[in-house]
């Protein structure tokens, strides 16, 4: 086989022409050839994160690689020498970490750099709910209704830790109840899902109960244990302080407690409640 080839020298502007005939057994050509090592490219991540919190890639690459970079999917990038790079999802769903590990190569060579590509899943987690207040005036009741996503776990928080009732709790739609305690309450809810994921959600509800005062004009202290007490309907009360006098001015009966039914507390008809019997007829 002939070949034939030519070589421009810019310095003298001469070309210079050279053949051979292949095999030639006069002349041996030698090529070097550079195998450069290769590098194994690794990282560690976990297979599912939460929105909002940081995680952790730890590269596991070949110990001759210096610096990192890191396409995380997510329209964000790293490059860094650190060997672990935290990192933090805002959306939900899934994703593909490519990462590209690097160094700087000796003089007059190149090197072979490996990629890698894992995926991730963002978990999700959305709380909600709405408060039903609708006997909050009458009662002092809210019944909570959840509407949170993907949760199956819940903690609620009533704002109400002075209260007659529970302050927390993790059934999935509780009722409150804020008896007298009146005001602008938070109500926040804590909704895990089955990875341990977890969204907050806070909500103000208003106190109150609708006050209400029936005072009766007659009783019967007759001891049939029908409309035997003088017994005041009242609700919403803060104070409760209640004289009663006889027709002459003289005081038969004082009472600070809003009694119910004739449990000891509401005027019996007699002197202070006492033995003594208080006479039919008209009382201020």
């Amino acid at each position: 086989m002939y070949g034939e080839d030519s070589i421009y020298n810019p310095d003298t502007k001469n070309k210079y022409y050279c053949s051979s005939i292949y095999p030639d057994t006069n002349f041996q050509l030698k090529k070097i050839v550079i195998v450069l090592p290769d590098l194994p490219a690794n990282f560690l991540v976990p297979d599912t994160v939460c929105p909002y919190q940081a995680f952790d890639l730890v590269d596991s690459s070949d110990t001759a690689y210096t610096f990192y970079r890191v396409d995380w999917g997510d329209g964000k990038y790293d490059s860094t020498t650190s060997k672990t790079i935290k990192h933090i999802y805002n959306n939900s769903g899934a994703y593909l970490i490519h990462y590209m590990p690097g160094n700087i190569p000796p003089a007059g060579y190149d090197t072979c750099f490996h990629t890698i590509s894992k995926p991730i899943y963002v978990s999700d987690i959305l709380t909600d709910f709405d408060i039903d207040d609708t006997k909050m005036g009458e009662t002092g009741d809210i019944q909570l209704l959840q509407k949170s996503k993907w949760a199956v776990r819940y903690q609620w928080s009533f704002g109400n830790p002075n209260g007659s009732s529970p302050n927390e709790s993790s059934e999935v739609s509780p009722m409150h109840n804020y008896g007298s305690d009146t005001g602008i309450f938070n109500i926040c809810l804590q909704a895990f899902n089955q990875e341990g994921c977890v969204d907050t959600l806070c909500k103000q509800v208003h106190a109150f109960l609708k006050h209400h005062l029936v005072i009766p004009n007659a009783f019967t202290a007759n001891a049939d244990t029908i409309n035997d007490v003088f017994d005041i309907d009242i609700e919403g009360e803060i104070d409760y302080h209640l004289y009663i006098y006889n027709r002459w001015g003289e005081l038969v009966y004082i009472g600070n407690i809003d009694g119910e039914g004739n449990d000891g507390n509401n005027w019996n008809g007699f002197l202070f409640n006492s033995e003594a019997v208080c006479a039919e007829g008209t009382y201020y």
